[in-house]
């Protein structure tokens, strides 16, 4: 981890027909409002350990169900290059977002940062990672 996120929600579907409800269920979030006693929690995580001649393809899934607004988060993947895609999690059942092409920083790692988009109207700005 490179910065935490605030905690889990387990307020995701049990109808992705995508992915397992193990998986959709359950998210770990972030957020840039006080929330739980925290603010300006923009969530960061590095993979270690990959091969720097290979290039990696990532998949983001997150669903937050029973809500209304626009939750919209940002990912963005920083290797040798970057690339960033977004993902709106509110009442998702099977949309999901790719970034491709993703090559390794010399040292073999690649960050995965989230953040809200500009489309976030959620007054927390929540953030979300699921799958």
């Amino acid at each position: 981890m490179i910065r935490r996120y605030n905690g889990a929600n387990t307020n995701g579907t049990l109808a992705s027909a995508v992915f397992p409800q193990d998986a959709t269920r359950d998210s770990l979030f972030g957020n840039t409002k006080l929330f739980s006693g925290l603010a300006d929690v923009f969530p960061s995580f590095k993979l270690t350990g990959l091969d720097p001649l290979l290039v990696y393809d990532f998949t983001f899934y997150a669903s937050r169900m029973s809500v209304g607004d626009n939750r919209e988060t940002g990912y963005t993947v920083t290797g040798a290059n970057s690339d960033f895609a977004a993902l709106n999690p509110s009442v998702n059942h099977d949309r999901f977002v790719t970034v491709t092409g993703i090559e390794p920083d010399s040292a073999g790692e690649i960050a995965v940062d989230l953040a809200p988009t500009a489309n976030n109207v959620n007054s927390y700005h929540f953030t979300y990672l699921g799958v």
